[in-house]
C-alpha cells in the first residue's frame, strides 16, 4: 500500500478516519438525548389517553413537541422521529 491515500497521507487519512467514527458516535448519542429529551416533555400514551402528570394540558402533543423542536433548532419531524424510537427501547 503507498504511502497516501489520494490527497492525504496514510498516516492523516487513519486520523481522520477515527475522527469520522468519533463524530459518528457522538452523533448517534445526541439523538437518543433528544429522543430521550423529547420523552420527557411528552410521554408517550395511548391513542386518546390522559396526561400521565394529571395536570390540564396547556399543550397537544403535537405542540409540544414541534416548540421543543424549534426552540433546538431541528424539523418536528425529526424529533418526533427520535422520541418514537426513545419510546420503543428500554431504559
Amino acid at each position: 500500500m503507498t504511502g497516501m491515500v489520494s490527497s492525504a497521507t496514510r498516516q492523516r487519512y487513519d486520523e481522520l478516519v477515527k475522527l469520522g467514527r468519533d463524530r459518528v458516535e457522538t452523533m448517534s448519542s445526541v439523538q437518543w438525548r433528544r429522543g430521550d429529551a423529547a420523552m420527557e416533555i411528552e410521554p408517550m400514551r395511548s391513542c386518546g389517553g390522559t396526561n400521565p402528570s394529571g395536570s390540564k394540558e396547556l399543550f397537544t402533543v403535537s405542540e409540544a413537541i414541534r416548540m421543543f423542536a424549534e426552540d433546538v433548532g431541528l424539523a418536528y419531524s425529526t424529533v418526533r422521529d427520535y422520541r418514537w424510537v426513545a419510546s420503543r427501547r428500554p431504559k
